[in-house]
Order: structure tokens, then sequence, then C-alpha cells
């Protein structure tokens, strides 16, 4: 053999040496790389979960002041309640009291009308004597001094028709 051969199969034989030495490298730097790529998306992910707890954490602190804002807006509206209920409760005796006054008001009424007719009534007597000394005093009305009623009245009237 030849020299040139030998060379030619040493350079064949360090070039698939070579070859497979950048074969090993290639798979080696891809694990790296992808080590990188993983340990970037997890140091992403721990800096976004941070963000996230600090937010809770806000949220948390602003439900619970919303919580303590409300327990004393509903304080408020029991108060508020209370109040409103006990007004409501003097409006109701108000009015039963006005109730009452208002019924003594229609028995008065009632009253003031049997004795304004009644009065009438004896406005209508008179003294049968001119200078009305009479000890008996005034006597009621006759009869014929009644007011007539209208024609139309006497003849649906039973009473007048049974006179008759």
């Amino acid at each position: 053999m030849e020299l040139s051969e030998i060379i030619g199969m040493i350079g064949t034989a360090l070039g698939a040496l070579g070859g497979g030495g950048w074969l090993i490298n290639l798979r080696a730097s891809r694990r790296t790389a992808k080590a990188t790529a993983d340990k970037a998306l997890i140091d992403n992910y721990e800096a976004r979960l941070a963000a996230l707890h600090q937010t809770i954490d806000h949220l948390n602190a602003t439900e619970r002041e919303h919580a303590a804002r409300i327990c004393e807006l509903n304080h408020a509206l029991d108060d508020k309640t209370t109040q409103i209920r006990k007004l409501t409760q003097q409006v109701w005796d108000s009015q039963q009291d006005v109730n009452k006054a208002q019924e003594q008001i229609n028995v008065l009424n009632e009253r003031i009308i049997a004795l304004t007719e009644e009065r009438d009534y004896y406005k209508t007597w008179h003294c049968r004597r001119p200078d009305c000394q009479d000890p008996r005093g005034p006597e009621p009305p006759r009869k014929k001094n009644k007011p007539l009623q209208p024609k139309d009245q006497q003849k649906n009237n039973p009473k007048d028709q049974s006179q008759k």
C-alpha cells in the first residue's frame, strides 16, 4: 500500500472519529440548550407566580377592607331599620288616635244634627194665647200647619191612599 492510501485511510478514520465527536457534541449542546431554555421558563413562571401572589395578597387586603365597610354599613342599616320601625309605630299610634278622635267627632256631629232638628221642631211650636203666658208653654204645631207633601208623593204614599 502506498503512502497516499495509508494517509487516505488515516484521514478517513480521523474524519469518522471527528464526525462521531461532532454528533456527541451536538447532542450535548442540544441538552444544554434545552436545559437553559427550561431554566429560563422556570424563572419566568416563578416571577409570574410571585406577581400573582402579590396580587392575591393585595386583593385579600382589599376584600378585608370591603368586608369591614360592609359590616359598618350593615350596622348603620340596622340602626336605620330600627328607627324606621319606631317611626312607623308612632305613625300607626297617631293614626289610631286620629281615628278615635274622628269617631268622637262623628258622634258629636250626629248629636249636633239631632239637637238642631229638635230645635227646629220646637221653633214650630206656638202659643195658643196671644200673650203667650200659658204656664204649660208652647204646644206642638197642629196637623194642618205641617207642610204638605207634593202631589206626586201623595200618590205614591200608601198611608195617604188608605185614608181616602
